[in-house]
């Protein structure tokens, strides 16, 4: 493995034949009520990549990135785009037969790679090992992860100043063909990502050509961008020393930019704050805040300014927009006494879909009651409903996923080790079970 600047430069080698089942990784954050799932946390053939092979020893991972105050990019950057259609309005109304979702299901006794179509119908194996699929934005792939049976330690600092160190497995990358042929593996050397709880932990830019990625070294936790075309791995935000570091890094509309979550100063686990960081590792900007925290950004499509939940002292977190320099924070919220994770903004940038919850301790037992919601609701706040609610012992709902054409919603339900997947029709509100013994791995639907 070769290193340039900060950039590694990764080979490709056959696919790996020894995977265990990935233990997610559960983020603990001291105001929440309850264990977070979300700490907010799929065409055409292509062949394997032709990419030069290189076999050096592989040295360790030194960033030397440093913030700047150089001005962000604003929303107003973005080009316009055209006036998107309601799905809801639409007098044909597109079936969720005709679009495919990719997912993690069981295979004998592992996690293996699966698509089934929006009604159900025609699961299909892609891969027999492997979790948390992410479809390119063209189309043409599948990226997912590998664990390796090779491991390395990892230290960390933990809240009261003690040092933890753990073993961490290394993975690697797979792409694949839709229909299952053309797979390719790129190890992620000391690279090891963390999918932040149940939520994609992949995310493609718009061109298809690159993957951003939260990950782990010996260094801590930080944000790496994976050049497809070259098998380069470069680092986009210094890795930070914490048990919780640096994640859910999302591409901009434009793939110019990325935001993610990252512990403020470095330490405090619990005391989140979002930054920006251009997509050629420069402009690294956090986004100052009062608040006591501020998670899970999400890009509006068409639009560009940032989706996010905000937390002030005392109060229920609720969600806000800004633009991505900071500017112009806006409340879209007002449900009081309620968690809320996982939003994500429906493709034409016109719906956000969300979780929501409410935990109740039993005054006659030693239960606790949650009251667990699916909500939509407009771009601007407006017009919120629930599109899903049960009563239930323990979160029961994973991050959702939209359909491309904006109508639909995929998601994994269930507790412990046993989920199915389910779509929810944002238009009438009818839920249909379309897959039995799934992961809870966010599914990822084509485009």
């Amino acid at each position: 493995m070769k290193y340039r600047n900060s950039t590694t430069s990764i080979r490709v080698i056959s696919q790996g034949q020894s995977q265990a089942r990935f233990r997610m990784r559960t983020i603990a954050v001291v105001f929440f009520c309850a264990t977070v799932m979300s700490t907010t946390l799929i065409g055409c053939g292509l062949n394997s990549l032709s990419l030069p092979v290189t076999n050096p020893p592989q040295p360790r991972l030194t960033p030397a990135l440093t913030q700047t105050t150089t001005p962000l990019p604003t929303a107003t950057d973005l080009s316009p785009s055209p006036t998107p259609v309601d799905p809801c309005a639409l007098s044909e109304i597109a079936s969720s037969e005709n679009m495919v979702i990719a997912f993690t299901g069981k295979w004998k006794n592992s996690d293996g790679i699966f698509t089934v179509h929006g009604d159900g119908s025609q699961r299909t194996l892609l891969a027999p090992q492997g979790f948390a699929p992410t479809w390119s934005p063209d189309g043409s792939r599948i990226a997912f992860l590998v664990k390796s049976a090779a491991t390395r330690e990892v230290h960390f600092t933990n809240l009261n100043g003690t040092e933890e160190t753990r073993t961490a497995h290394l993975y690697e990358l797979h792409l694949v063909n839709p229909d299952a042929t053309g797979e390719t593996v790129i190890p992620l050397g000391d690279v090891s990502p963390v999918p932040a709880g149940s939520s994609l932990a992949l995310d493609w830019s718009p061109d298809s050509h690159k993957i951003v990625l939260t990950g782990e070294t010996e260094d801590g936790s930080g944000i790496y961008l994976l050049n497809l075309e070259d098998q380069t791995l470069t680092n986009l935000a210094p890795p930070q020393k914490s048990n919780v570091g640096a994640m859910l890094a999302r591409w901009s509309p434009d793939g110019q930019a990325i935001a993610f979550q990252t512990p403020f100063d470095g330490a405090q686990d619990s005391f989140f704050r979002i930054s920006v960081v251009g997509a050629d590792s420069r402009n690294l900007r956090t986004l100052n805040s009062d608040t006591l925290a501020e998670m899970e950004p999400q890009w509006r499509p068409r639009h560009g300014t940032l989706l996010f939940i905000s937390r002030a002292r005392g109060a229920a977190p609720q969600l806000f927009s800004m633009n991505p320099d900071g500017s112009d924070r806006r409340r879209l919220t007002n449900t009081e006494a309620e968690e809320k994770i996982a939003p994500v903004w429906s493709p034409n940038g016109e719906k956000i879909a969300y979780i929501g919850y409410q935990i109740a301790s039993d005054s006659g037992s030693s239960s606790t009651k949650i009251t667990e919601r699916l909500y939509l609701l407009d771009g601007d706040g407006a017009d919120q409903e629930i599109l899903l609610q049960d009563e239930v012992n323990s979160l029961t709902l994973r991050p959702p996923q939209w359909s491309p054409d904006s109508r639909y919603l995929a998601f994994a339900r269930g507790k412990a080790d046993r989920f199915d997947l389910y779509v929810a029709d944002a238009c009438t509100s009818k839920v249909q079970r379309v897959a039995q013994s799934v992961s809870d791995y966010s599914p990822s639907w084509s485009p």
